[in-house]
């Protein structure tokens, strides 16, 4: 359920999918040998990964002060709660195949993101009801899809 969201923080802090690969495994088998003494997962796995990275970046001979700064930027990634998830729905919905057209990104931000109605939305762009109800339900699967292909199958991955 959080694999995605610590592969993320991860992958933000090495810039390498390999190591962020590699210190992911690191940190859930890390709590699959201590499933039963954890009570807070998420907390539990952020500090894990704290952990690994520092790992990392002294077995990589970097100094002190660097290791120092990138684990601040690791802790802020927990308090702050949802940076990265934040992220990662920023790149889906910037990304050029999201939607099928530049319709689609309107109503999907109009009716998502400003919280107008299906029916707003439809006066708004100048399309019937029908159009803007099908426009958004199509970039809501486009965005599911989008989600997918990045190994996110559903919402609670990303909390």
């Amino acid at each position: 359920m959080y694999f995605s969201a610590i592969l993320s923080a991860v992958y933000h802090r090495t810039g390498n999918y390999q190591e962020s690969e590699d210190i992911c495994q690191e940190v859930f088998l890390g709590l699959f040998d201590r499933i039963d003494e954890v009570n807070n997962v998420r907390a539990w796995l952020y500090s894990a990964m704290r952990n690994k990275i520092v790992d990392h970046y002294r077995e990589k001979g970097r100094s002190p002060e660097e290791i120092s700064l990138i684990v601040e930027e690791s802790s802020a990634a927990y308090v702050n709660g949802f940076r990265d998830t934040r992220i990662i729905i920023r790149q889906v919905l910037d990304a050029p195949d999201t939607f099928s057209d530049e319709r689609e990104r309107v109503l999907f931000d109009l009716v998502a993101v400003g919280g107008f109605s299906v029916a707003e939305a439809a006066e708004h762009t100048g399309i019937t009801y029908r159009q803007a109800r099908y426009g958004f339900e199509k970039a809501a699967l486009g965005i599911a899809d989008a989600l997918k292909k990045r190994g996110i199958s559903s919402i609670e991955e990303l909390l």
